[in-house]
């Protein structure tokens, strides 16, 4: 056990070093995916079967962020011909997207249900979960991706 602290200002600053401290640690914990430290949210083993659904393939969403800023940078160029193209990009890439999530959501409901038939969470709410992590960049994901590409998923087993 270190001194008390002999003024506010220290005891202040150790205060800040505590909580320094335990925020690392919280998000060291958080990142590698310990259960007990993620928020209310993605606790649970559903949750944790649908991130390693998600982050086992590669999705069309991901790249939804690339394709929005190509075209809002072709809206700077005078060319019509820049213009249509952009457009017909992202009226491609948002459909592939759409297909890609709804293929999703039916592979999330079937495998809750095979893997955890009397589980207490929503198929809805569950597959909504899947389609918000399939949108961030992989590399952005939190928790960290525990899968890699086309690796084996949790089954809670």
């Amino acid at each position: 056990m270190p001194p008390p602290p002999r003024t506010r200002r220290e005891a202040y600053r150790r205060s800040r070093e505590v909580s320094a401290g335990r925020r690392t640690d919280a998000a060291a914990r958080i990142q590698a995916g310990d259960d007990s430290a993620l928020p209310r949210r993605d606790q649970g083993p559903e949750r944790r079967m649908v991130r390693d659904i998600v982050d086992s393939r590669r999705n069309a969403a991901g790249s939804f962020l690339f394709v929005a800023l190509f075209v809002l940078a072709s809206a700077v160029v005078p060319s019509v011909q820049v213009k249509q193209t952009a457009t017909l990009i992202w009226l491609t890439s948002f459909l592939l997207m759409v297909m890609d999530s709804s293929l999703l959501t039916l592979r999330v409901r079937r495998l809750v249900r095979q893997y955890f038939p009397a589980t207490q969470q929503r198929l809805g709410g569950l597959a909504f979960y899947a389609l918000n992590r399939s949108i961030m960049i992989r590399r952005w994901r939190i928790p960290k991706p525990q899968v890699r590409v086309g690796g084996t998923i949790y089954t809670g087993e």
